[in-house]
C-alpha cells in the first residue's frame, strides 16, 4: 500500500506542475492582459490522470 500512496503523491505533484505550466503558458503568471486569467482553467486538465 505504501507504493500506491507514493504513486498518488506523484500524480498530485504532476497535476500541480501541469497546472502551473498551463497557467504560465496562458499568461496567468507573469505579465498578462485580461485574458491571462483563463490560464487557471488549465489546472483542471490535470485531473484526467485519475482516469
Amino acid at each position: 500500500m505504501k507504493n500506491k500512496g507514493l504513486l498518488i503523491l506523484g500524480l498530485l505533484a504532476l497535476a500541480l506542475l501541469a497546472g502551473i505550466s498551463a497557467m504560465a503558458c496562458s499568461g496567468a503568471i507573469g505579465p498578462a492582459g485580461a485574458d491571462g486569467a483563463d490560464g487557471a482553467d488549465g489546472a483542471d486538465g490535470a485531473d484526467g490522470a485519475n482516469g
